[in-house]
């Protein structure tokens, strides 16, 4: 963020994060693949392993998180989000929406 703001572009606000995006960055990427592998609607043979590599990634996100300062949380955040957590949920809920139309 520094460096872009060393190149004239307005960063105002780039270093915020809240709450709620940690939250939800954790619904996504470690309750929801940890809910799915242990009730049996998930990926399933040789696929198995897929929810709980999420749910690595998703406690690995968090540490790096907790560990970055203040510029590094709030673009953490967003990158999760926009890149992550916002795909995620349209493709799963694209495929939900599939599934419940089919009957």
């Amino acid at each position: 963020l520094r460096l872009a703001a060393s190149r004239g572009v307005d960063i105002h606000g780039a270093g915020r994060w809240s709450l709620a995006q940690v939250f939800i960055i954790a619904t996504a990427f470690i309750a929801h693949p940890i809910s799915h592998a242990l009730s049996g609607h998930s990926c399933a043979g040789a696929l198995g392993f897929v929810p709980w590599l999420k749910a690595v990634a998703g406690v690995v996100w968090l540490a790096l998180f907790r560990w970055a300062g203040a510029d590094g949380r709030g673009f953490a955040a967003a990158v999760a989000v926009k890149l992550g957590v916002l795909p995620y949920y349209a493709a799963w809920s694209a495929w939900v929406g599939g599934l419940v139309a089919r009957g």
